[in-house]
């Protein structure tokens, strides 16, 4: 689920009407209460809608990725879900996890998948692999703290800082077996992140791209920041 501003959500999936599923993306003005369902696609066989992101500079402007039949399609609205376009993603590969806008490029659109780190500059219609340094990348979220792109992986947090070059690896590896999410807190300067295995583990920072080691955390001292969650 993402929060687009206000008492205002949206998430994705698809809806099954047997035999097919029906990609969908859901709407929320009321913080949940109630609910508006856009069908992106409900052809035959199979719909599925991966990931949906906001454009933060237009809440208007809805990104949305998955699959329609056998292939990879990319969505996006500009009027708040009242019409939807529909784009073939050239050059992208794998099952899409997240997606994120770029702060104030909105043409730029990162999406993590099963294949790694994805980006367009053009809306959607091209698409390029970020780096080779990691084969799966489950989960984004842009931090203005460290001006960069927190992307969590198999290999542990990479950082895409200002959207250019390759990504960096955030400090040292914790040793778990993947970092499933990950959110930065402005108050106490740390990094948070949640693995497969449902452990929370914190890594404090400081200026520029000292960080330090990471550390664990019992299951009693989850942070959630901020409130309400903004990551996809």
């Amino acid at each position: 689920m993402v929060y687009a501003g206000g008492d205002t959500f949206w998430s994705c999936g698809y809806r099954y009407l047997s035999p097919n599923y029906m990609a969908v993306v859901s709407k929320s003005i009321d913080g949940g209460q109630s609910w508006s369902r856009h069908e992106l696609y409900s052809g035959s066989s199979y719909g599925y809608v991966r990931a949906v992101a906001v454009d933060p500079s237009d809440s208007d402007k809805v990104f949305a990725i998955g699959y329609k039949n056998s292939s990879y399609a990319f969505f996006k609205t500009v009027d708040g879900g009242s019409s939807w376009s529909e784009i073939v993603p050239t050059g992208y590969t794998g099952t899409p996890y997240d997606m994120e806008v770029h702060p104030t490029y909105p043409d730029r659109i990162a999406v993590a998948s099963s294949s790694g780190l994805y980006a367009t500059s053009d809306g959607g219609l091209n698409w390029t692999k970020v780096t080779g340094s990691f084969s799966y990348a489950s989960d984004l979220y842009q931090s203005a703290e460290l001006n960069a792109l927190v992307v969590s992986t198999t290999t542990g947090i990479w950082l895409w800082e200002s959207w250019s070059g390759y990504p960096v690896h955030w400090g040292e590896d914790p040793g778990v077996a993947a970092i499933n999410c990950a959110v930065t807190c402005s108050e106490d300067q740390t990094l948070y992140a949640g693995t497969a295995g449902g452990a929370v583990w914190a890594s404090s920072f400081g200026v520029g791209t000292e960080y330090e080691t990471h550390s664990s955390i019992s299951s009693g001292e989850l942070i959630v920041w901020p409130n309400p969650v903004t990551g996809g």
